[in-house]
C-alpha cells in the first residue's frame, strides 16, 4: 500500500509530523531575522538565499504582515527583462506586426529584450527573448485572431496584459520556452531572471477570459469498461468536440490499490443534449455510490481545455508570481507545465524532488488588501510540478469552479504560518494530485490556513485522487467555513484534521467515499470540532478515528462534536474509533449524536488506549447501530465514562470492566444507571 497520512502523526503537542529542516523552511517555521534596514521581518530561508550556497533554492517568505506590498523598489530589480530593451515599442503603440508600432521601425526578433511602452494588439505569432509591460502599456491579444507569444526569458507585467478571444474557436496562447528549473532560485519579492516566468508586479494586471464553459459536471449514473458515451447531471455549456475530459475514479479501494486510482482520460467525439460522446471507450468501471441518506454520487467528468493559455515546456516548467496591488481577472484559462521542480538535498531516497519556494502555477505573493476583487474562475491548473493555486498573504481572492489536475503537493496551498482573509474557494477540484510523486504522503487536496474566524470559505469543493489527505487542517487556528465538500479515492484520509485549539470549527454536509485511509481522521490532542451532516462509506480503514479530546471555548460552548452522520464501516472493525489516554484533560464529554452506525465487524464505537493519560469522556444521545453499540478495550483507563441516552437502553453510564456496575460482556465493560 501507498504511505498514509499517519506520517502525520506524533510529535510535540498540535506539532504533527517530525519536519525536516528544508521542510520547516518551506512552511516558515524557522527561525526569524528581524532587518532593521528594511524594517521588515525575514525568514532563515530568504537569510540563507542570500549566501548560502548548501540552500541554492532560497526562501519563500519575507514577511508582509497586514500593510500593502513593498513594491517600491521591483521596478529597478527587473534586470535584464527591464527596461532597458533592445526593442521598445513607441508611446502610441499600434500592432505588434506593424514596423512603425516599435522605435527604429523593427519589428521584435527571437533574441530580443522588448518593452512595451504603450497599448500594443498582438496580431500574430510571435517569438521573442523577453518582455516588459510598462506602467500604463498594455499587451492585448488580438481578439478575433488565434496568436501565441513565445518568450524564452522573463514576461514583467507592470501595466496591462489582456488575452480575451472573441469566441471559442479562436486561441491565445503564452509559453515560456526558456525555463532550466536546476538554475531556479526561489523565494523573494523582486523578479529573478533565471526564475523564467510570468511576474504580475507594482500595478501590474491579467485580464485572461477564455471562452465560457462549465468547468465540471458527474455523470448521471453509474458508468460501465467499454461504454461510449455518458450522459451528465447537467448542461454541458460551452463544451466542444475535441474537448479533453477526465472521468474520476470511484471504485472500491483493493489491496493492489491500482484499479482504484484509475481515471480514464477521453475527448469529445459528439455533443447532444446532456448526452456526450467519447473518442475511445471508458478504460474502466465507474460505478456510482450510495452513500447513505438518500445521497448518491457519480464520478467527476472534468473539462480539461480552454483556449486560453499560460505554459511552460514538460522539460521546463516557469510560473504565474503575482505580487501587485490591484484585482487580476483570470477566467476559462489553462495553466500547463508550470512549477519547478529540484533535486531535494533533504529527501529521503535518492532522486527525490522539490519544489521551489515560491514558484508555482498561479501564485499571489502577498499582495495584502491589493488582491481583493481578484477573480480565478474556470481555471485548469495541470502537468504541474508544485502547488496550483495559491493566496498567500492575499485578502479578498475568488476561487471558483477551478480545477487542480495531476499536480503535486498540495494543489490548493496555504502556508501555515501566514494569513489570508476573505478567500473563497467554490467548487473546485483537486484531481490526481502526487500521482507520479516519490514522497506520496506529502501530496494533499485542499491545506487550510490561518486567517480571521469564518472569513475564508470552502464550498461544494472536491478532492478525489489525491495521494495524502483530500482536505487538511494543519497546526494554526485556521477557522473555515467549510460545507457541502465531497473526498473520495483518495491514497490517504478525506479529512485530516490535526490541531490543538478552542475554536469552534464547523464541518458541514460533507461525504468521505472510498479513500484508502480514513473517511475522516481528527487530532491532534484537543479541540472542538463540529461535524454535522456527513456522509462515510466504503473507506478502508473505517469511516471515523478520534484522536483528540473535546477543548471547550471560553464562551462555554459545545466542544467536540459529531452529529447526524451516517457511518457504513464497510467491514471495518469500528464506525467510529476514540483515543483513552491522551495527553490533553478533557474539558467535557466528546458528543455523539443523532448518528447511524452500521457495517462495523466489532462495534460502532470502540475506545482503544492511546497509553497513559487523561481518560475519555463522551456522551452518546440517540444513535442506532446495526450490531453491537460500543466496545471498550481491555486496556483503558479505569475512570473512562461514557453516558448513554437512547430508547433501548435509557440513560446508563457505560465504565470499564472492573467497575461497579452490571456487566455487559458484549461491550467489555459495566453499566451503571446515571
Amino acid at each position: 500500500m501507498a504511505v498514509r497520512s499517519s506520517a502525520y502523526e506524533g510529535g510535540d503537542e498540535g506539532a504533527g509530523p517530525e519536519l525536516s529542516r528544508r521542510q520547516l523552511l518551506r512552511l516558515g517555521l524557522g527561525a526569524v531575522l528581524v532587518g532593521a534596514a528594511a524594517g521588515c521581518t525575514r525568514s532563515a530561508a530568504d537569510t540563507e538565499a542570500d549566501g548560502a550556497a548548501d540552500e541554492p533554492d532560497g526562501g519563500d517568505e519575507p514577511d508582509g504582515g497586514e500593510d500593502a506590498p513593498d513594491t517600491s523598489s521591483a521596478h529597478a530589480q527587473h534586470g535584464a527583462s527591464g527596461p532597458s530593451a533592445d526593442r521598445r515599442s513607441t508611446a502610441a503603440g499600434g500592432r505588434w506586426s506593424e514596423a512603425g508600432s516599435w522605435e527604429g521601425g523593427t519589428v521584435p526578433g527571437a533574441e530580443d529584450t522588448v518593452a512595451v511602452a504603450g497599448p500594443i494588439l498582438l496580431d500574430t505569432d510571435v517569438a521573442v527573448g523577453s518582455v516588459t509591460i510598462e506602467p500604463g502599456a498594455s499587451l492585448t491579444f488580438e481578439p478575433g485572431a488565434s496568436a501565441a507569444l513565445e518568450s524564452r526569458r522573463n514576461v514583467v507585467v507592470l501595466g496591462l496584459l489582456a488575452m480575451r478571444p472573441e469566441q471559442a474557436g479562436v486561441e491565445h496562447r503564452l509559453v515560456l520556452t526558456g525555463a532550466d528549473e536546476g538554475s531556479f532560485t526561489g523565494g523573494g519579492m523582486s523578479v529573478i531572471d533565471d526564475d523564467v516566468g510570468v511576474w504580475v508586479m507594482d500595478e501590474g494586471e491579467l485580464d485572461l477570459g477564455g471562452s465560457s464553459k462549465l468547468p465540471w459536471a458527474r455523470a448521471a449514473d453509474a458508468l460501465e469498461r467499454g461504454q461510449e458515451s455518458i450522459t451528465l447531471d447537467e448542461d454541458p455549456q460551452g463544451w466542444r468536440e475535441g474537448d479533453e475530459l477526465v472521468i474520476t475514479a470511484t471504485l472500491m479501494p483493493t489491496p493492489e490499490e491500482e484499479s482504484s486510482h484509475t481515471v480514464d482520460v477521453v475527448q469529445i467525439a459528439g455533443i447532444s443534449g446532456r448526452t456526450v460522446t467519447l473518442s475511445a471507450p471508458l478504460a474502466v468501471d465507474h460505478p456510482s455510490v450510495d452513500a447513505g441518506h438518500g445521497r448518491v454520487l457519480a464520478a467527476e467528468i472534468l473539462n480539461l481545455t480552454r483556449n486560453v493559455a499560460i505554459e511552460g515546456l514538460p522539460e521546463g516548467h516557469a510560473h504565474v508570481f503575482v505580487h501587485s496591488t490591484r484585482p487580476q481577472s483570470v477566467s476559462y484559462a489553462a495553466l500547463r507545465h508550470l512549477g519547478p521542480r529540484q533535486p531535494d538535498p533533504d529527501g529521503e531516497r535518492e532522486g527525490d524532488m522539490a519544489d521551489v519556494l515560491g514558484r508555482y502555477a498561479l501564485h499571489f505573493h502577498h499582495c495584502a488588501d491589493g488582491s481583493r476583487g481578484s477573480l480565478i474562475e474556470g481555471v485548469v491548473a495541470r502537468d504541474l510540478g508544485s502547488h496550483a493555486f495559491v493566496p498567500h498573504e492575499s485578502n479578498g481572492t475568488t476561487w471558483r469552479g477551478c480545477i487542480a489536475h495531476d499536480t503535486l503537493d498540495d494543489a490548493y496551498w496555504w502556508d501555515p504560518e501566514e494569513n489570508a482573509a476573505d478567500v473563497l474557494f467554490e467548487r473546485c477540484v483537486a484531481s490526481n494530485v502526487g500521482a507520479n510523486a516519490p514522497n506520496r504522503y506529502t501530496n494533499g487536496g485542499f491545506l487550510l490556513g490561518r486567517g480571521p474566524t469564518r472569513s475564508n470559505v470552502v464550498r461544494d469543493c472536491v478532492a478525489t485522487n489525491v495521494t495524502g489527505d483530500g482536505f487538511l487542517w494543519y497546526a494554526g487556528d485556521a477557522v473555515w467555513v467549510f460545507e457541502e465538500t465531497v473526498a473520495h479515492n483518495n491514497v490517504g484520509n478525506g479529512i485530516r484534521v490535526w490541531q490543538n485549539n478552542s475554536l469552534p470549527h464547523r464541518i458541514y454536509r460533507f461525504v468521505c467515499y472510498r479513500n484508502d485511509s480514513y473517511g475522516v481522521d481528527h487530532g491532534a490532542y484537543g479541540n472542538r470540532y463540529h461535524y454535522e451532516d456527513g456522509n462515510l462509506v466504503g473507506n478502508a480503514s473505517g469511516p471515523i478515528q478520534v484522536r483528540a479530546v473535546s477543548s471547550s471555548g471560553e464562551d462555554g460552548g459545545r466542544g467536540l462534536t459529531f452529529s447526524g452522520l451516517y457511518c457504513d464501516a464497510t467491514g471495518a472493525e469500528a464506525a467510529m474509533g476514540l483515543p483513552d489516554g491522551s495527553p490533553i484533560t478533557p474539558s467535557g464529554p466528546t458528543v455523539i449524536e443523532g448518528c447511524e452506525f452500521v457495517g462495523a465487524t466489532k462495534a460502532g464505537l470502540v475506545w482503544y488506549s492511546e497509553g497513559d493519560g487523561h481518560d475519555a469522556l463522551a456522551r452518546v444521545v440517540d444513535c442506532t447501530f446495526d450490531g453491537n453499540e460500543l466496545w471498550l478495550d481491555s486496556s483503558v483507563g479505569r475512570s473512562t465514562r461514557i453516558e448513554l441516552s437512547d430508547s433501548e437502553h435509557g440513560d446508563v453510564v457505560v465504565l470499564a470492566r472492573g467497575q461497579q456496575g452490571t456487566a455487559m460482556p458484549a461491550w467489555n465493560a459495566v453499566i451503571a444507571q446515571t
